[in-house]
C-alpha cells in the first residue's frame, strides 16, 4: 500500500462514548476521461453520530470538529485495463498506544442506493425561501431571495426532499423522522392535517399524496415511513416531498425577537441513511403594521354563475400613504390558495376583489369561507431598506344558494351604425318567483367593464337606479321581473368607450330580493359584443382649393364629408373635430352645427377665427391650409390642403332686402319731396380702409295691367345732403351723368358707419315728383357702388 501526501488528525477530550464516534463523507469525482485526474473529499465530523445533527464550524473539545480536504487521483496509476471501476475501504491500525475495537456503520453506499436530501422553509406570505445551501429545491423555489428572518404569522412552509438517483437496490423501509422546532406552530384552526408527503414518478407524469395528520406526530417529532423509491421503471416512485404547514408565532411582550432552531430529518432505513436539516431564522416585528378591514356581513350569491366582490380597506401604522400598485392580494376559498394580484382600479387604500361562485372555483352550496391577506412588497422603513410586511387575515362569509339570477339579453350582439351612445337593453329575473325590491345601490357590482376593440380591458364602470345612462322598469305587478337599459358611448376625448372593432362589455348586476321577510342580495351578469366598423371619413374640396381670408374675418376652408361605401353611417357633427393646420400652427376644433344627425355628404364651411393660430406672420399676403376630420371612434380622414391668400383691407355695404317710399297723392301743379318709408338699413363696415358710397337711380315705372305699354312716372329719385340742403343731386344717370355720392370716410377706419341714421325726413334719398302721374304702385333700381379708396 502507497501513502501520498497522508494527514495525521488528532481528535481529543472525549467527553462521551458516543464523541469516540465520528461521521465521514466520502465524495468521489471520477475524471472527464479514463486515465484521466480525479479528486476525492473526505469530510470528518460533518455532523454528529448519535443526532445526525450538524456541528458548527468551530473548534469542539468533544472532538467533532468538522475537517474536510480534497485531492487529486491520478486514475493511471491503477492499472484499470478494460474496467472502470475502483474499490475502496478502511483500513485502521491500533498505533504504539493501547489496542482499540475499531467499528465502521455504513449510512449509504452509492452501489447500493443513491439518493440525495434536502431541507428548506419558503415563506409564502413574503414570497422568500429561508436556507439557500441545500442541494435540491422544489420547482421554482431555487429563485425565491432567501432570508433570515420573518414576521409573525406568516405562513410558513417546511419542505423536505429525498430524490432516488440510482443504485442496485430500491430504497426501501425507510422511516422518516422530522424534529418539529419550537417558536412555530404546525397545522392550521380547526383541522388534524399538518402536511403531505408528495411523491412523483420517474417520468414525471404522476404523482400521489399522502395527508400527514397530528397522528404522526409525538414528543414534538413526526414520524412517516416512506413508500419504496427507485427509477427503474417510469412508474416507479422517484422521488417524495415532505410538506410542513406553519405560521410564526407572536413575540411575546419585552421579547425582541424569537429564533427558531433547525428542524432536524433522519432517513433510516436497512439499506440508506441520510440526514437534513432547516437553517436558523428569526421572528422579528415589522417596520409597520399593515391592517386590512370589512363592513361586508354575510354575501349571497348562487352556484355556478354567482358573481361578487368581497371590498376592503387597507392602512398603515404608522400612517403612510397606500400604494394600491405594491399591494399583492391574497386569498383562500375554503382552504385553497389563489392570488389575486394587484388592484390598481380603486382608491388608494382600498380592494375589491371580483369571484366568480362556481364549484370549479372552489364553492359549495351553503356556508362558504374566503381569507383575505394583503403583502405590500416594497414597503420602505425608516432606515430605507426596503421590506415585505404582510396584514392581518380577514375572512368573508359567503352563502351560496342554488337560486341563480336570470340576465337576458334582449339582443346581445350590437352592430354599431352612428357615432352615438349605444343602449343596451335586457330583463332581470330570479330562477325562483320572488319579489325583485331593487338594485343594491350600495354595490359596486352594478357596471360593467369593457374590454375595446384594441383588447385593452377599461376600467369598471359603476352605474345606479337615476343616473342618466341607466334605467329599469318593472315588467309585471309582482315586481319578479325587471326590464332595464344602459348607454355606452365612443371612446372620444375620456378615453373611456366603444372603439373601431370588436368590444366585448361584462355587464354586472346585484339586486335585492325579498324572500319571505328576509331582503337578500343576489348577482349576475350578461355579455355584450358591439361592433363598430373600421369605415373611412373621406373629406373633398376639389375645386376649392384656393381660397381668399379677408384680415380681421373668419377663415373659411370649405370641402365636402361623408362616410365612404356607407351611406347610411349616422354621424352627428358637433361630436367631431377638424384639426386645423395654417402656417405649421395646428388647432383641434369642435364642429358647430345646427342639424345633429346627418347621414350621407354633407359641406363644411364653417367660419374660424384667425386669432387661435398663433406664431404665423399675418402680414404675409399668402398662407397655406390644411385639415382632417376625427369622430369619437378616433378615426382620421384623409387630409385636405388650400392654397389661400390674405385680403389686408376691405370694405362692406349693408342694406335693407327691399325699401320703398310713402304713399302719396299729388297735387295737380306741384311738385313735391316724397320721404322714405321705414328703415333702409344702409351701413357701410371698413377694414382698415377709406372707401367713398355712391348711388344712381333709374326710372319708376308702372306695368299696365290691361296690357298696355309701360307707364313711367314723372318724377326721380333723388339725394339731398344732410350737411348742404341747398345740395340736391338728381340720382337719375340719365339726367346728371355722374353717380350721387351719398357718403364717404377719408381716412383709413376700422368701423360700421350707419349712414341713414345721419338723415332727416328732409334730406337723405327722397323722391321727387314734377306732376301728377297715373295711380298705381312704381318700382325702380338703386344701384349702389362702394369703393375702399377715395
Amino acid at each position: 500500500m502507497r501513502h501520498k501526501n497522508s494527514e495525521q488528525i488528532w481528535f481529543g477530550g472525549l467527553n462521551a462514548p458516543t464523541d469516540a464516534w465520528h461521521h465521514v463523507q466520502i465524495e468521489y469525482t471520477p475524471p472527464a476521461q479514463k486515465g484521466g485526474m480525479a479528486k476525492l473529499k473526505y469530510s470528518i465530523n460533518l455532523k454528529r453520530v448519535d443526532t445526525g445533527v450538524q456541528n458548527p464550524n468551530s473548534v469542539h473539545e468533544t472532538g467533532q470538529t468538522p475537517y474536510s480536504n480534497t485531492i487529486d487521483l491520478d486514475t493511471s496509476e491503477f492499472q484499470l485495463g478494460d474496467s472502470n471501476k475502483l474499490r475502496y475501504g478502511f483500513t485502521s491500525a491500533a498505533g504504539e498506544d493501547t489496542p482499540a475495537t475499531e467499528a465502521i456503520v455504513f449510512e449509504s453506499i452509492p452501489a447500493l442506493v443513491q439518493a440525495e436530501p434536502s431541507a428548506y422553509v419558503v415563506d409564502e406570505t413574503t414570497n422568500s425561501r429561508i436556507g439557500a445551501t441545500t442541494p435540491a429545491f422544489d420547482g421554482d423555489d431555487v429563485k425565491l431571495p432567501t432570508t433570515k428572518k420573518v414576521h409573525p404569522n406568516d405562513d410558513l412552509t417546511f419542505k423536505y426532499l429525498l430524490n432516488y438517483q440510482g443504485g442496485k437496490q430500491s430504497a426501501d423501509g425507510i422511516n422518516a423522522t422530522i424534529d418539529l422546532p419550537e417558536n412555530v406552530t404546525f397545522g392550521s384552526d380547526g383541522s388534524d392535517t399538518i402536511g403531505t408527503a408528495t411523491y412523483t414518478s420517474a417520468d414525471g407524469s404522476t404523482t400521489k399524496e399522502v395527508t400527514l395528520t397530528t397522528n404522526n406526530i409525538s414528543d414534538n417529532k413526526l414520524t412517516y415511513d416512506l413508500l419504496s423509491l427507485n427509477n427503474k421503471s417510469t412508474t416507479d416512485w422517484a422521488s417524495v416531498k415532505i410538506e410542513l404547514n406553519a405560521t410564526a408565532n407572536a413575540i411575546p411582550d419585552g421579547a425582541a425577537n424569537l429564533t427558531v432552531p433547525i428542524s432536524h430529518l433522519a432517513l433510516e432505513g436497512p439499506n440508506y441513511i441520510a440526514d437534513v436539516q432547516t437553517d436558523e431564522f428569526d421572528i422579528v416585528e415589522p417596520s409597520a403594521t399593515l391592517t386590512i378591514s370589512t363592513d361586508q356581513g354575510t354575501i349571497n350569491s348562487q352556484i355556478d354563475g354567482g358573481f361578487i366582490y368581497l371590498l376592503g380597506k387597507m392602512e398603515f401604522d404608522p400612517a403612510k400613504t397606500i400604494v394600491n400598485n405594491d399591494m399583492d392580494i391574497y386569498y383562500t376559498i375554503n382552504g385553497i390558495k389563489n392570488k389575486l394580484g394587484v388592484d390598481t382600479e380603486s382608491p388608494a387604500g382600498q380592494y375589491r376583489i371580483p369571484i366568480t361562485t362556481s364549484e370549479s372555483n372552489g364553492f359549495k352550496l351553503g356556508e362558504n369561507k374566503v381569507v383575505v391577506q394583503v403583502v405590500d412588497t416594497k414597503y420602505q422603513a425608516p432606515d430605507g431598506s426596503i421590506e415585505t410586511i404582510a396584514s392581518n387575515k380577514v375572512e368573508y362569509t359567503i352563502n351560496v344558494t342554488d337560486i341563480s339570477l336570470i340576465v337576458t339579453p334582449d339582443k346581445s350582439t350590437i352592430n354599431v351604425n352612428d357615432n352615438g351612445k349605444q343602449t343596451m337593453s335586457g330583463t332581470i329575473k330570479l330562477s325562483e318567483p320572488l319579489e325583485i325590491t331593487g338594485f343594491d345601490n350600495n354595490s359596486s357590482s352594478n357596471g360593467y367593464r369593457l374590454t375595446d376593440g384594441t383588447g385593452e380591458v377599461q376600467d369598471w364602470q359603476t352605474f345606479m337606479s337615476g343616473n342618466s345612462s341607466f334605467d329599469y322598469e318593472y315588467t309585471n305587478e309582482e315586481h319578479t321581473e325587471i326590464h332595464y337599459t344602459f348607454t355606452v358611448g365612443p371612446i372620444g376625448s375620456l378615453m373611456k368607450g366603444l372603439t373601431v372593432g370588436e368590444n366585448n362589455l361584462k355587464v354586472g348586476f346585484r339586486i335585492q330580493s325579498l324572500d319571505g321577510t328576509a331582503t337578500k342580495p343576489y348577482a349576475g351578469s350578461v355579455d355584450y359584443t358591439l361592433n363598430v366598423p373600421d369605415i373611412d371619413i373621406t373629406l373633398n374640396n376639389s375645386g376649392q382649393e384656393d381660397v381668399a381670408a379677408l384680415s380681421g374675418q373668419k377663415l373659411f376652408l370649405p370641402a365636402k364629408i361623408n362616410y365612404k361605401d356607407n351611406p347610411t353611417y349616422g354621424y352627428d357633427l358637433s361630436k367631431m373635430h377638424r384639426v386645423i393646420t395654417v402656417d405649421g400652427s395646428t388647432q383641434s376644433l369642435q364642429i358647430v352645427n345646427k342639424e345633429q344627425w346627418l347621414t350621407g355628404e354633407y359641406e363644411l364651411n364653417e367660419g374660424i377665427f384667425w386669432s387661435i393660430f398663433t406664431g404665423i406672420d399675418k402680414s404675409k399676403e399668402t398662407f397655406d391650409a390644411e385639415y382632417y376630420v376625427t369622430d369619437p371612434y378616433h378615426r382620421e380622414s384623409n387630409k385636405v390642403s388650400f392654397n389661400g391668400k390674405r385680403i389686408k383691407n376691405y370694405t362692406q355695404l349693408s342694406t335693407a332686402d327691399s325699401y320703398k317710399f310713402k304713399e302719396c297723392e299729388p297735387t295737380p301743379g306741384v311738385r313735391e319731396l316724397i320721404g322714405r318709408d321705414g328703415d333702409w338699413g344702409i351701413s357701410v363696415y371698413s377694414y382698415n380702409s377709406p372707401w367713398v358710397l355712391t348711388a344712381s337711380a333709374g326710372n319708376m315705372v308702372r306695368t299696365n295691367t290691361d296690357g298696355g305699354g309701360a307707364a313711367i312716372l314723372d318724377g326721380n329719385i333723388v339725394f339731398i345732403d344732410p350737411n348742404d340742403n341747398d345740395n340736391i343731386k338728381n340720382m337719375n344717370i340719365n339726367a346728371d351723368g355722374d353717380p350721387a355720392v351719398i357718403d364717404a370716410k377719408e381716412n383709413s377706419t376700422t368701423a360700421t358707419t350707419d349712414v341713414d341714421d345721419e338723415w332727416s325726413d328732409a334730406d337723405g334719398i327722397l323722391l321727387d315728383l314734377n306732376s301728377v302721374s297715373a295711380g298705381g304702385t312704381y318700382s325702380g333700381t338703386i344701384n349702389w357702388n362702394l369703393t375702399n379708396s377715395i
